[in-house]
């Protein structure tokens, strides 16, 4: 499905205003890392310093899988939204 037929179910496209505004005003997120099959999903805390930079606590133990995946990757994908209705989100 492409974003233009996105919109047809109500999704509409952020300015650069509309995304600061839209993650200074959020505080979870759903991080993804990549694996040797399916990524790992990771439910995070996040705070945005109102500009470019995301922040995470990372409050982990001595054998933590998301330190190691994260140590060892170069790429990875943060998804922040908010469902107001089963059926209505946003999300970037």
């Amino acid at each position: 499905m492409t974003t233009d037929e996105l919109g047809e179910h109500g999704m509409v496209k952020m300015d650069d205003g509309e995304i600061h505004g839209f993650l200074s005003s959020q505080n979870v997120g759903v991080l993804g890392l990549p694996t040797e099959g399916a990524p790992a999903l990771r439910p995070m805390s996040f705070w945005f310093d109102g500009d470019s930079q995301l922040y995470f606590p990372y409050l982990v133990g001595s054998t933590s899988r998301k330190v190691k995946l994260s140590d060892r990757t170069t790429a990875a994908r943060f998804l922040v939204y908010r469902a107001e209705t089963p059926v209505s989100y946003t999300h970037l």
